[in-house]
């Protein structure tokens, strides 16, 4: 649609069990002057069958397919250089915007006349969903992206950004809205030939913040239903198998091209070195999380997988993940797990211990040196003096 103001991007593969109530939400939406891509990724389902009697008669929704099974970056790169609209927005087939979406998401774009707005989102219990995995993304999403203002500058967004501590707001493309030209301009820049699997979405958010000159944040606009328990929530809360643990784990290829990328980019050093440590560590800590969901069996396999995969990355980040322990037990109570990797990682966990120790003495040294701790000497000397006396 030519006179469209938003296009909104929608892959789906195998999506025929969500797809009506994500369609119904868009129909809903009342801001009228949009258009609906879906790009179906080679689905196996009737997606495309319930897509075409859903949206009969509607001119604003369209469907591209792939052809073959790809991921969601060259879907959502399809999509996007097909988009007529002024915006894009994304969504992903098993979650909605809430009535006035994408209404609110246009009209603050328009008015701040940004780059990219950030806005927050709702969590939604899916029905099945644990009280335990629901209330732990629900926390997540709670603390991600408390900021709010605009940011007028490449400089002031990229310090917003890349921060010390890690990325300043979240890297999931569905709770923002862009400006088309922004997106087009990135994407033509990409190499059209790379398949990323999970974390797509860091890679593709990173190029565009290289390119970015505005930014609006506003978390107290939630206009995304985020549903927990479905999509990529869904391997949070059950038993996985090893044929989908080898699809997660093929974020390795994101974490490569995030390298390869930043390598050649404009960023600042700073920047890059901040890029590039906390990909590493988002990445794996996914990649790390999900390990644990597949069955106890399959734990001793799924490890080797991952070594494989990321190898010198895998233990260069291990103690980024938090997991350091835990790994090292799998190891050693498990015949399955090679030699290389036992002899791999018991070199790395004399640096970790190396590590651990120097970081100790550092930090004693650290708090010696503080008024803190001259203080508690100077309020404890008369005790220490006394029980010298009587000792």
């Amino acid at each position: 649609m030519s006179s469209s103001l938003i296009s909104i991007i929608i892959p789906i593969y195998n999506g025929a069990q969500t797809i009506n109530r994500c369609i119904a939400s868009l129909k809903k939406q009342t801001l009228k002057a949009c258009e609906f891509i879906f790009i179906d990724d080679g689905s196996t389902d009737n997606t495309v069958e319930k897509f075409t009697e859903l949206t009969k008669g509607d001119s604003r929704f369209v469907i591209l397919k792939m052809g073959q099974r790809t991921d969601p970056f060259q879907a959502r790169k399809k999509g996007i250089l097909a988009a007529s609209g002024k915006y894009i927005m994304f969504l992903d087939a098993d979650d909605t915007f809430v009535e006035k979406g994408c209404e609110i998401a246009y009209k603050t774009i328009s008015t701040k006349n940004v780059d990219i707005v950030l806005f927050g989102s709702k969590p939604v219990k899916s029905e099945g969903t644990s009280k335990e995995v629901f209330n732990q993304y629900k926390r997540y999403l709670r603390f991600e992206d408390k900021i709010r203002g605009i940011y007028r500058s490449h400089t002031e967004c990229c310090k917003l950004y890349f921060q010390e501590k890690g990325f300043g707001f979240s890297t999931s493309l569905g709770k923002k809205i862009f400006s088309a030209e922004l997106l087009k301009r990135v994407i033509s820049r990409l190499d059209s030939d790379l398949y990323l699997g999970y974390g797509q979405d860091l890679f593709q958010l990173i190029a565009t913040m290289e390119q970015v000159n505005s930014i609006y944040a506003n978390n107290k606009l939630e206009l995304y239903n985020y549903f927990i328990g479905e999509g990529v929530t869904q391997a949070g809360q059950s038993t996985i198998s090893i044929e989908k643990y080898k699809r997660i784990i093929a974020s390795h290829n994101s974490f490569l091209a995030i390298n390869s990328f930043v390598a050649g980019s404009e960023f600042t050093e700073q920047e890059k070195s901040l890029a590039i440590h906390h990909s590493k560590k988002s990445l794996l800590a996914s990649a790390q999380k999900h390990l644990w969901n597949l069955s106890d069996t399959d734990i001793p396999l799924g490890l080797s997988l991952l070594y494989e995969a990321w190898g010198d990355n895998y233990l260069d980040g291990i103690r980024l993940t938090g997991q350091f322990d835990r790994i090292k037990n799998v190891i050693l109570e498990n015949t399955l797990i090679s030699e290389k990797i036992r002899s791999d990682f018991h070199q790395k966990a004399i640096s970790v211990l190396l590590d651990n120790a120097k970081e100790l003495e550092r930090d004693r040294n650290l708090y010696k040196n503080s008024i803190s701790y001259k203080i508690g000497l100077f309020i404890t000397a008369p005790f220490r003096w006394i029980g010298r006396f009587f000792s």
